[in-house]
């Protein structure tokens, strides 16, 4: 899912998912990733 991004979160290539301040629902996915928080993030 490289290049998919919506408010506060961005995959930056296949198994890398970056939050920026992100609040929201849950993101679902399957299988290994690398998971990065920055700023404040808020999941419900």
């Amino acid at each position: 899912m490289p290049g998919v991004s919506g408010p506060g979160w961005a995959w930056t290539d296949a198994d890398h998912l970056v939050f920026h301040g992100y609040t929201g629902e849950v993101i679902g996915a399957d299988g290994d990733m690398v998971l990065t928080f920055t700023g404040q993030n808020s999941v419900k």
